[in-house]
């Protein structure tokens, strides 16, 4: 055995065999002292007798406490019938009550006590909900259950009492404190943490302050972020209710948050809300992008269309690139051809109109403004306006623009993504001649992209968003970086399609083929019936199908039976 193993274990048995030794001398030893070992306990099981608990082997009674030792002590037996039977008395005689204290020890009256405070009336029922439903013990909750077992609201103003009374702050000490807390909302909000979030937002109650509408909006953010609708739908319900009135942010915000779970139904309802509020707020660039990313990520073909002809009609929105490239993806997707060539034609004759009117402003005879202009836009003469073509005043295009390159640079890269969705669908259906035309005006158009440098150095809202896919706080370098990332892309996918059309090959098709069958929608619900003019004309289009779901396939019928 030691031949056969290692150092390790040889000196691993070496060990054991010196500790079994020392066991036995020390036993041994023991032995030779005269000293015994101690026998092993029975099994004891506990009874009561007169109050008194006991243990027993089945024959002999012990005390329940040992002696100094540690042994037991016998204080009876156990009779035939199970009967304790003690050998003496062992229950302690009742200790003799104090005597009463003489009159000189007797302590002084108590003070009397003080009136109780006056009971608060009841808080007021939450809005929209029965008197039953509020809170009567003043607990200062959001959205979680109080000891009464009534499910609280937001807050004082949710229903959840009326805090600890009013602040002794100043007026300027109270909205510099709230501003502190909503900073704490954000920060906890942007770092996903939403139970600090809605900690801080606790305690501007707690203190005895009002949140304002930033306050209500950056934890209405928070639980979007996290991924919370139904507490962000509380946060927007409670925010109606309260004095604070949802502005667009606010909006666009629970938008987001729709179309980030897929659920465009309710964010169609929401769109309408806003559109029939008081005041009525109509969608800006920032929510038609929102909605069209909702759109992309579920499929849905219908809702985009509906949202164009919304943009151009109710809501007077120009679209951007953004959300033309969203709609030429959709139409791809759905190989709606026809109307996808023309939605790509009409973009390209945009852009060479554009292109044509900036030159001839900037030639040495520029034409003069219409007669009708509206007044000029101080920000555009500045060198930059964050509206662009959704702004309501004059822009000389005569005035050269800060951002102007990196404008540019995504309108190119945005109807080079367009001609890319045109070549896909038509490699698709078979339509070889116009798919490589649209795959030629696309590699054109990244050519003068990468040759002018993509305008890296610059890049507005509508170009953060093309690049990111929209919202957050980028800087230059990382707005940058996804810039070139997105325009490899794009070239990726024409190598891909020039690759597919000329080896016709079955197999180039698949990764296409993947990515347009992966999405529709079930049912399919007409454009037309996404009206706008009064809330109740979708409702029969949201409730369930009163037939309730598909019956189960007949099972198939059995095998006949062998010859």
């Amino acid at each position: 055995f030691f031949l056969q193993t290692d150092s390790r274990a040889r000196s691993l048995a070496r060990w054991r065999c010196s500790r079994a030794r020392s066991r036995a001398n020390t036993s041994a030893r023991t032995l030779a002292m005269g000293k015994k070992r101690p026998a092993p306990e029975p099994e004891l099981t506990g009874c009561v007798h007169d109050g008194e608990l006991y243990l027993h082997d089945g024959e002999r009674v012990y005390s329940s406490e040992r002696d100094w030792q540690g042994s037991l002590v016998q204080v009876g037996t156990l009779g035939a019938n199970g009967a304790v039977e003690l050998l003496v008395a062992t229950r302690k005689p009742p200790v003799p009550p104090p005597p009463p204290p003489r009159p000189r020890d007797h302590p002084p009256p108590p003070p009397p006590a003080p009136p109780p405070p006056p009971a608060l009336p009841p808080p007021p029922p939450p809005p929209g909900g029965p008197a039953a439903a509020a809170c009567t013990c003043r607990a200062l909750e959001w959205g979680r259950k109080c000891s009464c077992g009534a499910a609280l609201g937001l807050g004082p103003l949710g229903g959840g009492g009326a805090g600890p009374g009013p602040s002794t702050l100043s007026r300027e000490q109270q909205l510099q404190r709230v501003r502190q807390l909503t900073g704490d909302i954000s920060e906890h909000g942007r770092l996903k943490q939403l139970d600090r979030a809605v900690g801080a937002f606790e305690q501007i109650f707690a203190e005895g302050l009002h949140p304002t509408g930033y306050a209500y909006s950056t934890l209405l953010n928070a639980h979007v972020l996290a991924g919370d609708l139904a507490g962000g739908a509380r946060v927007f319900e409670a925010m109606m209710a309260s004095k604070c009135r949802p502005n667009l942010v606010v909006y666009t915000t629970m938008l987001k948050g729709f179309c980030a779970a897929g659920d465009m139904t309710a964010a169609v309802h929401l769109l309408r809300r806003m559109a029939h509020g008081s005041p009525p707020l109509m969608a800006d660039i920032r929510a038609l992008n929102t909605f069209l990313r909702g759109c992309v990520r579920c499929g849905d073909a219908v809702a985009a269309r509906w949202a164009f002809e919304m943009a151009g009609s109710a809501w007077r929105v120009v679209p951007d690139g953004v959300a033309h490239v969203a709609l030429a993806r959709l139409l791809s997707q759905s190989l709606a051809l026809k109307e996808l060539r023309a939605h790509v034609e009409a973009r390209r004759e945009e852009r060479e109109e554009r292109l044509k009117a900036v030159a001839a402003a900037r030639s040495a005879s520029p034409p003069p403004p219409p007669a009708d202009a509206p007044l000029a836009c101080s920000f555009w003469a500045a060198g930059r306006c964050e509206r662009g073509a959704n702004c309501r005043f004059y822009h000389d295009l005569s005035v050269v623009q800060l951002d102007e390159a990196a404008e540019e640079a995504d309108a190119t890269d945005a109807q080079a993504a367009m001609e890319l969705h045109l070549s896909h669908a038509g490699a698709l259906l078979g339509k070889d001649a116009l798919a490589r035309d649209a795959l030629r005006q696309a590699r054109r158009l990244l050519a003068e992209s990468s040759a002018r440098g993509g305008g890296e150095a610059g890049g507005g809202e509508a170009g953060s968003e093309w690049a990111g896919g929209g919202g957050g706080e980028w800087g230059g370098d990382e707005r940058a970086e996804a810039k070139v990332f997105r325009r490899a892309e794009l070239q990726r996918e024409a190598q891909r399609l020039s690759r597919s059309l000329g080896a016709v090959a079955a197999q180039q098709l698949v990764a296409p083929l993947r990515r347009t069958l992966l999405f529709g929608r079930s049912p399919l619900v007409p454009p037309e019936a996404l009206s706008l003019a009064h809330p109740s004309e979708m409702d029969h289009l949201l409730q369930p199908d009163p037939r309730g779901p598909a019956p189960p396939p007949p099972p198939p019928p059995p095998p006949p039976p062998p010859p």
